[in-house]
């Protein structure tokens, strides 16, 4: 028995049709997506399959030129779906997604931006997600003044994730970005929204200290580097 879609009133018997839209996607074809989508009159919101978007998908498969295309096929609500593509994109680690979209739209790594359509600022979104490389690009784009908003909420986020990841480099940079009198509060005290506080969280965390384990010469050379 097949079922439907009411949101993207796709019928989930067309299978055909969807993995068409989908494989072009997945290899970067423009023109096939663009043609698929004038002659089903799909609307690149609407759901390609039952798990995802046509946008959801160039950023799940890093295609840059498709994520532009439908982004200019949706003029009427460019910020929403620009923060729905960095968000998918921060997410799945595709970093060449996400520096594209914040080097033609900084605003997208405002609070106030992501409060408007429901979503973490992006780079929490990528730390919860332990996308390395690309939390590290998000931290250096984001102002010190949107981690601290809300008593440092999202900063205590961050920093909580780069300790459950090891990114231990954010946690000092943050730690290093912060005045010396908010390090306590923001390390130490536990922010109302959390379980538990960075520092706390750190002392659980026994595998991140050099005397936990028997390091190689080239992790001890890392390690001495970001431990001072």
């Amino acid at each position: 028995m097949f079922l439907t879609s009411s949101c993207a009133g796709v019928v989930l018997g067309e299978n055909c049709g969807c993995l068409s839209l989908s494989q072009a996607i997945s290899h970067g074809d423009l023109q096939g997506m663009k043609d698929f989508l004038m002659r089903r009159q799909v609307a690149t919101t609407s759901w390609s399959d039952i798990f995802e978007t046509p946008l959801q998908k160039a950023c799940c498969c890093g295609q840059v030129d498709v994520v532009k295309e439908l982004l200019l096929q949706n003029r009427k609500m460019p910020n929403e779906m620009e923060s729905l593509a960095l968000d998918n994109a921060a997410g799945n680690g595709n970093l060449e997604t996400v520096v594209e979209l914040c080097e033609n739209n900084s605003a997208l790594l405002r609070q106030e931006n992501s409060d408007s359509y429901g979503l973490v600022i992006p780079v929490v979104r990528s730390s919860n997600a332990g996308k390395g490389e690309v939390t590290r690009y998000l931290y250096k784009q984001t102002p010190l003044g949107v981690l601290m908003e809300d008593e440092g909420y999202w900063a205590t986020c961050l920093l909580l994730d780069a300790v459950f990841y090891g990114f231990l480099d954010i946690v000092l940079g943050i730690l290093d970005r912060i005045p010396p009198d908010q390090v306590p509060s923001l390390a130490v005290t536990k922010h109302p929204r959390q379980r538990s506080s960075p520092l706390r969280f750190l002392a659980l965390k026994p595998d991140l200290f050099r005397s936990h384990c028997d390091l190689g010469f080239w992790r001890r050379l890392s390690y001495s580097c970001m431990i001072p």
